[in-house]
């Protein structure tokens, strides 16, 4: 749940440079993380709007859409700007973001087994500190877990870096102009992978989402998209249709009704197959109208300013929700509306006492970088085309 927002006018607390569109959208996103988290304490489970209300598979998705798209954004520019890509500056940046808030998370994990709030095993706890807790089922054939939500999350933090590990491969069919069809490759393939890895490894059902090679398909939406918002004629073609108000319309209303109303119906079928697929598409759209603030009307919604600061928040958030939200423990923090009130109270603090100050120094190190060649300098025409934005 990775954040590299830039570029233009922000809400954000530390006055620095955003696109406050994607703040928002992002807000939204973790905001359907913490209605589905938060559920049991709202309204019954059963209740036909559950599903819609607390979507939180799709705000996954739209957060990979977007650190697909920012990363290759930030990276693409960086190689426009010196004709390299500097893969140790890149790797010490996601070290700042990603590590102190999700390590300061494990950490209270770690105290709170220790003193016997909560029962995690010995190899749920490393395949946590290791990125690899998505491919867990693996080694670790644990039948029944004790407090997984605490840290089951982290699965998607765990496929994020390992995406984090093919990135300086992606550069280098960037510089040779390669990235277009190979990503184009992996989002069509993805669906035939999934049902080919439902069939015949069984044991990996219940990760078909969130293994990196049955899941890479929604970051890889996101680099696609600003691949393509770099060529001048699907940078058209992708504007003209977020333009138009019943494209715009019709993508927010089969996401947010229309394609839950089919997983429930269908379930596995769709969802594997050609549901995540459609989904991705509407994002991608949705993206591209607040990157150039299209729509006056979702412009207007997505930099909102308390949606925009949720958004500045969202790792926090996403981070440290499932000790306030989880309907396993009986904590006085677990109970509404204390729980809410707590996470957002959790993820402040978070942001501005582990985040904030990481951030500061990030940037500086943005601003300074060291030349190291990874590839070919990127051809001259692709050089002079610029960046989308």
């Amino acid at each position: 749940m990775d954040r590299n927002n830039d570029v233009d006018k922000s809400s954000a607390p530390n006055g620095s440079r955003r696109i406050a569109g994607l703040d928002g959208l992002r807000g939204i996103a973790v905001l359907f993380v913490l209605m589905e988290h938060g559920a049991y304490s709202l309204f019954r489970l059963d209740w036909p709007p559950a599903p819609f209300l607390g979507n939180g598979a799709l705000g996954v998705s739209i957060f990979f859409g977007l650190s697909g798209y920012l990363i290759y954004e930030l990276s693409a520019r960086e190689f426009e700007k010196t004709g390299a890509f500097n893969w140790k500056a890149f790797y010490l940046r996601r070290i700042l973001r990603i590590f102190p808030c999700f390590y300061s998370y494990l950490a209270v994990v770690l105290i709170l087994t220790g003193l016997g709030l909560l029962n995690l095993t010995r190899p749920v706890l490393f395949s946590v500190a290791t990125f690899s807790l998505n491919y867990r089922h693996i080694w670790d054939h644990t039948s029944e877990l004790h407090n997984y939500y605490a840290i089951g999350h982290y699965w998607t933090l765990a496929l994020e870096e390992q995406f984090y590990l093919t990135w300086p491969l992606l550069m280098f069919l960037f510089a040779r102009r390669r990235l277009l069809p190979v990503m184009t490759a992996v989002i069509l393939l993805a669906p035939f992978i999934r049902v080919f890895c439902y069939f015949f490894t069984p044991g990996s059902r219940a990760q078909i989402g969130m293994m990196f090679h049955t899941g890479f398909d929604s970051i890889a939406m996101g680099v696609l998209l600003g691949e393509l918002l770099r060529r001048p004629e699907w940078k058209a073609r992708l504007q003209t249709l977020a333009r138009n108000p019943w494209v715009l319309g019709g993508a927010i209303v089969f996401l947010v009704l229309i394609s839950p109303a089919l997983n429930l119906h269908f379930k596995g079928s769709y969802s594997i197959t050609v549901g995540k697929t459609l989904e991705l598409a509407c994002i991608a759209i949705i993206i591209t109208a607040a990157v150039f603030s299209l729509s006056p009307t979702l412009s207007a919604v997505l930099k909102w300013r308390p949606l925009t600061y949720i958004g500045v928040l969202s790792y926090s958030l996403y981070v440290w929700n499932p000790l306030f939200l989880n309907a396993e423990t009986h904590w006085f923090i677990n109970v509404f509306p204390l729980n809410f009130i707590g996470i957002f109270a959790a993820g402040a603090c978070s942001y501005y006492l582990i985040e904030r100050p990481v951030l500061r120094f990030k940037e500086r190190l943005r601003r300074q970088p060291t030349r190291v060649d990874a590839g070919e300098p990127l051809p001259e025409k692709t050089a002079r085309q610029g960046v989308a934005g």
